[in-house]
């Protein structure tokens, strides 16, 4: 089974390449903590 650059990018954040939502989330909470450190 051929994998293509993306989803071969995303496992290395340990992410699926069916995982929308999981990649979403860790972008959130990236987000929330960057807020904070500002904030």
């Amino acid at each position: 089974m051929r994998v293509d650059a993306s989803c071969a990018r995303r496992r290395v954040f340990f992410v699926s390449c069916h995982n929308n939502f999981a990649l979403i989330l860790v972008l959130f909470v990236l987000l929330v903590i960057v807020l904070v450190v500002i904030g």
